[in-house]
Parts: structure tokens; sequence; C-alpha cells
């Protein structure tokens, strides 16, 4: 299957790192990149499916603001990104 560059971002200007974490991933969290605005950006390449995520900003648990959310199984939540064909 054929990867799609997806990409993320997260307006977080009191923050200094973000990392963005899924099941795309395998849970592995990725560094986003912080620009002027404090806005954190990165691209990762995810294949199609159906996927669970969420950012890790200073060491805390946060989800964005506009992707669809799930319950995460422990109590939580996470949200969901859906990568088509």
């Amino acid at each position: 299957m054929w990867a799609r560059q997806v990409p993320f971002r997260l307006h977080a200007p009191q923050a200094r790192r973000v990392f963005v974490c899924g099941s795309f991933t395998h849970w592995r969290c990725v560094a986003l990149h912080r620009t002027r605005h404090g806005v954190f950006r990165g691209r990762l390449a995810v294949a199609p499916g159906l996927y669970e995520y969420g950012f890790r900003v200073d060491g805390h648990w946060r989800l964005g603001r506009h992707a669809p959310r799930v319950r995460d199984g422990l109590g939580g939540h996470d949200d969901l990104l859906v990568v088509g064909r």
C-alpha cells in the first residue's frame, strides 16, 4: 500500500516540545517543529487505514481541536485519523 503524507498541526504557543504519537507509529512519538507563531507542525507518511493518535505537549497528553474522538480503552480518549486510499 502507498503511504500518504499526512500533516499534523497543533497550536501550543506556551509549549517547549510537542510530539505526535499514534497507532500509525506503534505509539512511538515523533517530534513536531515549532514555527514562529507557536504552531507545531510535521508531516508523516501513513498507510491507508484507521488510526488513533494524540499529542505529547511538554510531557502531557493532549488532543487536537478538530479531529473526531474515540475512547482509548483505558478510560480516556484519542483523536481519530482516517487515511484514504
